[in-house]
């Protein structure tokens, strides 16, 4: 499951989550990170329990821990491109 793109449609009105409509898609945040489980268990082949147990320190694997590490680690990343295509330039904090 290679797709790096976020959910093109928003449930309410159809709309685009990219729409010109001048609303940023903040909402598609929590769908990058829903599914991890999911996916690092179709890219090691087993159960998302299992990476569940695994996360959590109850079960010991590797392959698991190595393989959600990088979803984790990809996800931040696609989230973090999102947000900064998305902010007004210079609204960052500056210390």
């Amino acid at each position: 499951m290679a797709n790096n793109s976020f959910p093109s449609k928003n449930r309410r009105n159809g709309k685009t989550a990219t729409a010109k409509n001048g609303h940023n898609a903040l909402y598609s945040l929590p769908i990058l990170y829903r599914g991890i489980y999911n996916r690092v268990a179709d890219k090691v082949g087993c159960d998302p329990s299992y990476v569940s147990r695994v996360a959590r320190g109850e079960r010991s694997s590797s392959a698991v821990a190595r393989a959600l590490e990088n979803e984790i680690r990809h996800t931040m990343m696609l989230s973090t491109r999102h947000l900064q295509q998305r902010l007004p330039r210079g609204s960052g904090s500056r210390a």
